[in-house]
């Protein structure tokens, strides 16, 4: 969506802008994004379900940007609560740090609260699932979980840190093997098996399927490795 649009712009024409603005909005890159929109808002004539778009990824970069006060009386944080519960069954948290990584939602959650993003900082690199970064803007404009922005930060500033999709390939494989259960963590355990890289997880999700069973790891923060 990015390329097209650098591709296009210079000759007048914006329909890659709103595109280039959700792919930036996902990247992190908020100025960027609300430049895109911006745009895309004055490209002209922009019917009425596109302008509900636009108006929803606005409310989202104002939100993210802190340029609008929210109210979030009492709001549940399920996302604090599930790292919470899962924290209790470490002892230790050992995390490999010679090694290309992949990390899930709950994870990063937790080396942030206890504030061991740095454990990560050493690594050649860590993937993190765009899945997984739109879960982290749904969830900061449900609750404003300040957490939440600094884990945004951390995936903007470390070097090391690279956003990812699975391939369609991966994607459909755990379609069929019934493993897209939750779709930012099913974007993650694809990439890790793909890449073959160590999967840092904490969701308390199935990591296989065989023989009509699914494959548990167990409750914790694991690090685990696919053998193909």
């Amino acid at each position: 969506s990015i390329y097209l649009y650098e591709k296009y712009k210079d000759y007048g024409d914006l329909i890659h802008a709103y595109n280039a603005s959700v792919a930036y909005l996902h990247h992190n890159e908020f100025e960027k994004s609300r430049y895109c929109l911006n745009m895309y808002k004055a490209n002209g004539y922009v019917d009425q379900q596109s302008n509900l778009l636009v108006q929803r990824v606005e409310e989202r970069l104002d939100i993210l940007q802190n340029k609008i006060q929210m109210d979030w009386p009492n709001k549940t944080n399920y996302l604090r609560n599930i790292a919470i519960n899962t924290m209790a069954a470490n002892k230790s948290i050992d995390i490999p740090s010679d090694e290309p990584l992949v990390i899930d939602l709950i994870a990063l959650y937790i080396l942030c609260n206890i504030n061991e993003l740095k454990k990560l900082k050493y690594n050649p690199e860590v993937l993190i699932a765009f899945k997984t970064i739109e879960q982290l803007h749904n969830i900061y404009c449900e609750n404003g979980d300040k957490l939440i922005l600094k884990i945004i930060e951390f995936t903007k500033n470390a070097k090391n840190v690279h956003l990812r999709s699975p391939s369609m390939e991966s994607v459909l494989n755990n379609r069929e093997n019934k493993l897209n259960i939750n779709q930012d963590y099913s974007d993650s355990l694809a990439l890790a098996y793909e890449k073959g890289y160590s999967f840092v997880k904490a969701y308390d999700l199935p990591i296989g399927f065989y023989k009509d069973r699914f494959i548990m790891s167990g409750i914790g923060l694991k690090t685990i490795k696919f053998v193909k």
